[in-house]
């Protein structure tokens, strides 16, 4: 048993202590705590250890409000004040910055992180795992294991979303329709989102084979109040995205429609969309404050999706190129331009790199890369020297990583961090960079 006092949050929430020199990872521990652990797993340069009594106490620790927090994983600074947890989400981005970019947070502004005022029940979708565990059930994986934490209410979805899967799952024992499991089953997720807009849903059954008609269960769900769509997609397991590539329509529209301030969106169930849709226009608010645009700008908005950032800034510039290597993105791109009446945007499917090569005269780009961050972008943004770059990130170390990058032409002005994910570790950042 050791006794340390934890001196920050990690990454993935967790407190972070030092012993002999190691770094010390404790799930559910707080800086400023004092407290006692357990070492489960020791290397040549880190501990992992398991709390076992708190001896001081952070003032910023609450007891979280879902039942399952210490169980289910998939949400891990419930246990602290939501206001202190903002500004630890600032510091995730400080410390990534003086571990990763070579530059010094402190000569240019990282701004307040914008929050929620009721931070619950703010995510649009949910891809449940379905398991038979007396009779089927939804719920979350614990992480790093096969062990389904079985849930009726998860207070950051929403909760007709909560409803519909309850719902569901009783059907499916009525009908006799059993999860995927093994060789046995059929049915391995159920896929949900809801407009915030419409308030439709869209559901989608993650099957693992296609022999047996679920004709019978469709029949049912669509009688669910709001449900306007329902798919069905095919994976057998060759990959470990959720979606595989045989997406089928048994009822309703093809898309269901959101809306994001004044721009509407149609969606396909395998389309990305923002999971937090008020979160979702601060972010590109300030995305589009950043680009200070003048109705005079070429730009290009790298990694587009379904276009939303590109058609955001769209009244504000000259031009807009979106790119992205997503055809399916592409196609509802294009759609979401047509239906908001905007014709000053032009999609492109492709790779980033290539196909920004391409393109010349740029005033501004924007990026809003994957986790895993821009990667050889960023040497073609110095090819390219537009006057301003707008960096949308959802990774603070890759953020970080590619900054030492473009630093070499660039003076970061200010990083804008966005809280997209209460009660995670997660932030969303948006950073503007000037040429020199």
């Amino acid at each position: 048993m050791l006794e340390l006092e934890v001196k920050k949050i990690g990454i993935n929430g967790e407190g972070i202590a030092y012993y002999n020199k190691k770094i010390v990872f404790i799930d559910n521990a707080l800086p400023k705590e004092k407290v006692k652990v357990e070492v489960v797993e020791e290397t040549d340069k880190f501990i992992k250890a398991k709390l076992k009594e708190i001896i001081v106490k952070s003032p910023f620790r609450v007891e979280p409000k879902c039942e399952k927090y210490y169980e289910c994983g998939g949400c891990n600074l419930q246990h602290i004040k939501y206001e202190e947890s903002l500004n630890l989400k600032r510091e995730l981005i400080i410390e990534a910055l003086e571990k990763y970019s070579g530059l010094n947070p402190r000569k240019f502004e990282i701004k307040k992180t914008i929050g929620m005022t009721n931070p619950y029940n703010y995510r649009n979708k949910v891809s449940a795992p379905i398991k038979d565990l007396n009779g089927c059930a939804w719920g979350i994986y614990k992480p790093n294991t096969n062990h389904l934490v079985i849930l009726h209410d998860c207070i950051v979805q929403y909760s007709e979303l909560n409803d519909l899967l309850n719902k569901i799952v009783k059907l499916m024992d009525k009908l006799g329709f059993k999860p995927k499991s093994k060789n046995e089953g059929l049915i391995k997720y159920v896929v949900a989102r809801q407009s915030s807009y419409t308030k439709e849903i869209q559901v989608t059954f993650i099957l693992g084979e296609t022999k047996t008609d679920i004709a019978p269960l469709v029949d049912e769900v669509k009688k669910i109040p709001n449900v306007a769509s329902i798919y069905s997609d095919i994976n057998k397991g060759e990959t470990i995205d959720i979606f595989g590539s045989k997406l089928k329509k048994h009822f309703g529209e093809d898309y269901i429609t959101d809306k994001l301030d004044n721009y509407c969106f149609d969606l396909l169930p395998n389309a990305f969309f923002q999971l937090n849709p008020s979160q979702a226009v601060h972010l590109y608010n300030e995305a589009k404050k950043a680009a200070k645009l003048s109705l005079k700008e070429k730009v290009v908005d790298c990694y587009c999706g379904v276009g939303t950032i590109s058609l955001w800034i769209s009244k504000l510039a000259k031009e807009v190129v979106g790119i992205e290597n997503n055809k399916e993105a592409i196609k509802s791109a294009n759609e979401n331009a047509i239906n908001n009446k905007i014709k000053n945007v032009k999609f492109i499917c492709g790779d980033a790199v290539a196909e920004l090569d391409k393109i010349n005269d740029i005033d501004v780009i924007i990026a809003d890369p994957p986790r895993s961050g821009m990667r050889d972008l960023t040497y073609k943004i110095l090819d390219k020297e537009p006057k301003r770059v707008v960096y949308v990130s959802c990774n603070p170390s890759t953020l970080a990583k590619d900054l030492k990058v473009l630093s070499k032409k660039y003076d970061v002005k200010y990083i804008q961090p966005i809280d997209m994910f209460p009660f995670t570790p997660h932030v969303e950042t948006v950073c503007l960079l000037t040429k020199k």
